[in-house]
């Protein structure tokens, strides 16, 4: 049995007659109200082929270096917590941990909620948590941070703020937890959720998308329309002229008069017209068959002014757009060259010590106080990156200092000896 018979031919010829292309064949119809561009980035980031490959990857290059206490004892508690336990989705912390910090950098901001030291972790995503603010009765000017509110459910909700009376304070003593009167939401507090961001100038943050969000948009745009006239041949658009136009209902007074009756009559005899095409379409195995109706006497073909391959050459510089657009240098990844008599361990010790580096710190810094408080460490935070450049002259001096000893070992005592000077002059 076929979809159509499945879904039902009237049921399909309605849903085709709806649009004349896919719901989100055009890219600015998931752009939000505001700034709540969640289904944008959602679709960015999995569909452009190289995001997922470098928010991978600087993922990889901020834990290149392992979380730590900065004590053996302390570490212990940490690495059990982090790689040792799982919380009650089965997922270890560390993945989770994991998880909110690509969801910071491709959303904009991620929850990360501490449920208890047993149960762990788990994450939140960007348009499931609010901000909860007051306005501040003391100094005046600016609402201060109360704690975050997330729904029982896990629905999706949005920053409120807290008015006096809205919590019930009887819920609190009973349970030890904030619930709002309406029984619907509840109020964590900073001590047990992090609303991790990259910009953490503000609650809502800002995706990395949002920085280069044209030049994005554009490889999104080609790809899809590559789809497309892979999917349909590329046909472009057609004119189809109707049949005995003069006897046409709609006067053009009525054309001239863009009413919302007027519209709504055209579309409906347009739709009538479409129909009858439709039906016409019998059953096929290829996409490229074409009905028309009585209805028309003619078709003209409109070639494209631009074609999709004319942009294959942008396409091939989409790895080193997408590491602009993630903030990695390309030398991370492997992307672009490196001209001049320049050391590659110095290039990539600049290049993590000016991106990854501060990134990472950031990231730290607002995890730290929810792991700190919780599992009563003193503190948390990324081990010292060690200078690749400075590695291989640690590794060059100890090759020089065996060759040295086996030298001496030979009774060239004096050539050890010069060897030895010659390396501490460099």
């Amino acid at each position: 049995m076929s979809e159509t018979e499945l879904v039902g031919k009237d049921e399909l010829l309605k849903a085709m007659t709806m649009c004349n292309s896919c719901p989100d064949f055009n890219l600015n119809d998931l752009r939000g109200k505001g700034d709540n561009n969640y289904q944008l980035y959602d679709w960015l980031i999995h569909n452009l082929p190289t995001a997922q490959y470098v928010l991978g990857k600087l993922v990889e290059l901020i834990f290149s270096n392992n979380l730590t206490t900065g004590d053996e004892k302390q570490d212990e508690i940490l690495n059990n917590f982090l790689y040792g336990q799982t919380n009650p989705e089965g997922v270890t912390n560390y993945h989770v941990l994991v998880q909110s910090i690509k969801e910071s950098i491709v959303y904009g901001r991620s929850g990360l909620r501490f449920l208890s030291k047993d149960d762990g972790l788990i994450n939140v995503k960007c348009n499931h948590f609010g901000v909860a603010q007051i306005l501040n009765k003391e100094h005046y000017g600016y609402k201060e941070l109360i704690g975050f509110v997330i729904d029982k459910k896990g629905r999706a909700i949005t920053d409120v703020d807290l008015r006096e009376g809205e919590i019930d304070s009887e819920e609190y003593f009973k349970k030890g937890i904030f619930v709002f009167k309406n029984n619907d939401n509840i109020l964590l507090p900073p001590e047990k959720f992090v609303n991790l961001r990259v910009d953490t100038s503000t609650p809502k943050g800002s995706s990395v998308f949002d920085s280069d969000i044209q030049r994005v948009l554009l490889i999104a745009s080609v790809y899809k329309r590559l789809l497309y006239d892979i999917e349909y041949d590329g046909a472009g658009r057609l004119i189809f002229w109707a049949d005995n136009a003069n006897s046409n209902e709609e006067s053009s007074n009525n054309f001239l008069n863009d009413t919302e009756s007027a519209t709504k009559r055209r579309q409906d005899k347009y739709k009538k017209e479409v129909e009858e095409i439709m039906k016409l379409v019998k059953d096929s195995n290829s996409t490229s068959v074409l009905a028309v109706s009585n209805a028309f006497k003619k078709m003209d073909h409109l070639p494209r002014v631009t074609k999709a391959t004319e942009f294959l050459s942008y396409l091939n510089q989409e790895g080193e757009i997408m590491a602009q657009v993630f903030g990695v240098p390309n030398v991370l990844l492997g992307l672009g060259k490196i001209s001049g008599n320049i050391s590659m361990e110095k290039v990539i010790d600049n290049a993590m010590l000016n991106s990854i580096i501060p990134l990472r710190e950031n990231i730290a810094t607002q995890i730290s106080s929810i792991l700190t408080n919780n599992l009563k460490v003193p503190k948390v935070y990324f081990d010292k990156y060690e200078l690749k450049s400075q590695s291989d002259i640690n590794d060059r001096r100890l090759k020089v200092l065996t060759v040295a000893e086996r030298l001496k070992a030979l009774g060239k005592e004096d050539l050890a000896n010069k060897i030895i000077e010659e390396e501490i002059q460099l």
